[in-house]
């Protein structure tokens, strides 16, 4: 039997109440035998509920007046998380590090603590597990991979774009690097919707774990580094590059043992301690470039013969880029847009520097696909850095990077991040989907029975955006302050 809500809510009240009452003798109606405790707590008095009981007799016994205060409750599939204010006077043993005289009545503690707890079917409690506050090695559910969750159930705040990013950087740690598909269930809402799924991938938590678990049986080793994140309301961009090992068969290649580095931008939406819903670009082809697989494509043609930051207006100078400049192929504006010492961080095999490698782009772009149209779908801004998933479309029919006309339609996304400087695009990071685009062309054979590439293993989410904890930054997805690395590269196969 599943318990409701309500019964969930109800264990969730008992527990307090114990903690604050202190008969023990409830836990064992209320705890089961070989309850499990993560936190580590109850490590000096035991296992199991006789760990717990020794526990609240200690901290009764430390703390006479503690009280607890359930300030709100989340429910997530059996796991229970309690967000609570803990009070009590020091021990006296402790008065003279608070400042108190001996006889002087003792100002009272004030703590924020949060915990998660899971519930079985007949009502108890059967892991513990320390989120946030002063005791206790802090974890959650997502860490120890149990539980059902699928979104709320790793404790973590969110709602500012702070917590966001930190969210992120999690997400990838504790599912991305650990390979650790089933926490995903931990951090997508159930209904998770991905704006650039792999082919065949299912909607929902669960499609989107089923990917993550695909592209483990090919991929091992991963680590993650977010070298940017740019949030702002729910929005979270990450920058993101990656390494792992080609250990397993891929799209029917087989496994090349070989390592493999790529890079790519996710933009995650983040409320209530989910990502509700994902866009990503990543350099798809440059994997199976690094496989050992040989791209279609060659080399770009060559047709060329300060203030404050406002968020709003810099999104409206990048909007500037893709309707004016490259919608339009109007590369006389492109010195009204673009800094005279424009940097291209991701540069297309062939591609001149600054703005004279813009214009070129823009006109192979228009040669190969003489209906060319650009859209801007979303975009993030903060801090002078501008992040934009944009839609290309045209039918083929021009020479393009070495391709000959095919006549066949193309409708391929890509994500850029550009750094606006004096209201002018001064930088460049982005990635395109290349895989998608040679797919879409017909310029690549896949083994028998396969069909177009998935979009790699790229983090479905953010891949998140920070650096891994421990790189500095504010991420990877997985996080990501501006950091220098350049992971697009004409090595990589480039993207705008």
């Amino acid at each position: 039997m599943t318990l409701s809500r309500e019964q969930l809510l109800q264990v969730a009240q008992r527990w307090t109440d114990v903690m604050n009452n202190g008969k023990v003798d409830e836990l064992e109606e209320l705890v089961d035998y070989d309850v499990v405790d993560h936190s580590g707590l109850t490590k000096p008095y035991g296992s199991g509920c006789d760990g717990f009981k020794h526990l609240v007799e200690q901290l009764r016994s430390t703390f006479p007046d503690y009280r607890s205060s359930l300030d709100s409750v989340e429910v997530d599939g059996d796991v229970v998380t309690l967000h609570h204010t803990g009070t009590a006077s020091p021990p006296q043993t402790l008065a003279g590090l608070t400042g108190e005289q001996p006889d002087a009545p003792a100002r009272p503690m004030s703590f924020a603590v949060t915990s998660a707890i899971r519930v079985n079917d007949e009502g108890k409690v059967v892991e513990h597990w320390a989120v946030s506050g002063p005791f206790g090695e802090q974890n959650t559910p997502a860490d120890t991979g149990t539980g059902t969750g699928t979104g709320t159930g790793t404790g973590l705040p969110t709602g500012t774009p702070e917590l966001n990013k930190a969210y992120m950087q999690q997400y990838v740690a504790k599912v991305i690097d650990a390979e650790k598909a089933d926490n995903a269930r931990f951090y997508f809402s159930e209904n998770f919707y991905n704006h650039d799924p792999a082919p065949g991938e299912e909607p929902g938590v669960e499609g989107a774990v089923a990917f993550i678990k695909s592209i483990f049986t090919a991929f091992s080793g991963f680590r993650t580094v977010l070298e940017e994140q740019i949030a702002e309301d729910d929005l979270v961009a990450g920058r993101w590059s990656q390494q792992f090992t080609n250990t397993g068969p891929y799209l029917g290649f087989p496994a090349s043992g070989k390592d493999i580095h790529i890079g790519g931008i996710t933009i995650t939406r983040v409320r209530g301690g989910r990502i509700l819903e994902e866009w990503e670009a990543r350099d798809a082809l440059s994997l199976l470039g690094q496989m050992g697989i040989p791209s279609p494509l060659g080399a770009l043609e060559d047709g060329v013969t300060g203030p404050a930051a406002d968020d709003e207006a810099d999104k409206e100078s990048v909007r500037r880029y893709y309707y004016d400049v490259w919608d339009r192929e109007n590369t006389d504006g492109i010195a009204d847009i673009f800094t005279t010492d424009f940097v291209e961080h991701s540069p297309v095999p062939g591609q001149h520097a600054g703005t004279a490698g813009v214009a070129q782009l823009v006109r192979a772009f228009h040669t190969g696909f003489p209906d060319l149209s650009v859209s801007v779908d979303l975009q993030v801004s903060a801090g002078g850095r501008v992040a934009s998933r944009y839609t290309v479309r045209g039918t083929h029919r021009g020479l393009f990077r070495g391709a000959a006309p095919t006549g066949k339609r193309i409708e391929v996304t890509g994500i850029g991040v550009h750094a606006v400087r004096g209201g002018k695009l001064a930088e460049h990071w982005g990635f395109f989907d290349n895989a998608t685009l040679v797919t879409q062309l017909g310029l690549i054979e896949f083994p028998p029975g396969i069909g177009a590439p998935s979009p790699g293993p790229g983090t479905p989410a953010p891949g998140p955006g920070a650096p891994t904890p421990g790189t500095g930054g504010g991420s990877p997805a997985p996080g990501p302050s501006p950091w220098d690395v350049n992971v697009g590269g004409g090595a990589q196969g480039g993207s705008w």
